[in-house]
């Protein structure tokens, strides 16, 4: 069960710069978008 609780946790901390990543993309993209107009 540990080994399991802690690969989880990893996949978690890993979802969440994934999500921040993926965010901060978009609002650079976003930008560009806006600056073009």
């Amino acid at each position: 069960m540990k080994t399991i609780n802690a690969t989880s946790a990893k996949v978690s901390q890993i979802q969440m710069l994934t999500i921040k990543a993926i965010k901060a993309e978009m609002a650079h993209i976003e930008s560009q978008l806006i600056r073009r107009k």
